[in-house]
């Protein structure tokens, strides 16, 4: 976790860096936005211990590694992605986890981040159907971040993590509009263990979870990226 603040402009500054230096990279028809980049860095900055679906090259490990302190665990199951992050983290060599099977589950269970960009058991995204489900299950969450739209992820996330969590949901905008990526800022107590039935809508229709809401102030949507240019 890094304690000195950092400025809005050079969180956006970091992360076109991030984006302009993996975009020549070999295989990076795929890579996050600088609209992603910039999101990951905001949250890594607050954040412990980070586990990562679907690595990729390593666009999102890199600014993860890179801009703070977190320790990583990282899921990536294709041959050519695995050989690609092994060189572009080389640097950082000792301070992630790379798991290569989404048959294994990580070692720790709580995350203050999860990042979920892939795993969807479809061609070229890795996983199996169940492996969001089969996670989520047993793994404590404080802050979800799906890059992309990833509606499928969306909803089993919603749909195990319901009965645990209160999910406040906040999407990324940029200029106001929905480009993809979604947070869930995950709310744990034992009467909203015992009194959530409906999973996150519950958050806007129960009297007692507006009122606990109302006290913790959850974030309100992360300005990430300017209207600048």
């Amino acid at each position: 976790m890094l304690t000195k603040d950092i400025s809005e402009k050079q969180f956006e500054e970091d992360a076109m860096e991030i984006y302009e230096a993996f975009k020549e990279k070999e295989g990076s028809e795929h890579i996050a936005t600088p609209l992603s980049i910039c999101a990951v860095l905001k949250l890594a900055a607050k954040s412990e211990n980070v586990l990562e679906i679907g690595a990729g090259i390593g666009t999102l490990s890199y600014a993860i590694l890179a801009h703070s302190r977190a320790a990583l665990t990282t899921y990536e199951d294709n041959f050519f992605c695995i050989e690609q992050l092994k060189k572009n983290l080389q640097m950082f060599d000792g301070r992630f986890k790379l798991l290569t099977s989404y048959m294994q589950m990580p070692s720790s269970r709580h995350f203050d981040l999860v990042i979920v960009d892939g795993a969807n058991g479809q061609n070229h995204d890795g996983g199996y159907k169940r492996f969001i489900h089969d996670l989520f299950s047993g793994v404590y969450p404080k802050i979800v971040y799906i890059e992309g739209v990833r509606r499928p992820q969306r909803r089993m996330i919603r749909e195990t993590l319901r009965g645990r969590y209160a999910l406040w949901v906040k999407k990324i905008l940029y200029r106001g509009e929905y480009k993809g990526g979604t947070l869930y800022y995950c709310y744990r107590a034992p009467w909203i263990i015992r009194e959530i039935k409906n999973g996150w809508n519950e958050i806007r229709e129960h009297p007692r979870l507006e009122k606990y809401f109302s006290k913790i102030k959850p974030p309100k949507a992360l300005p990430l990226l300017s209207d600048r240019r």
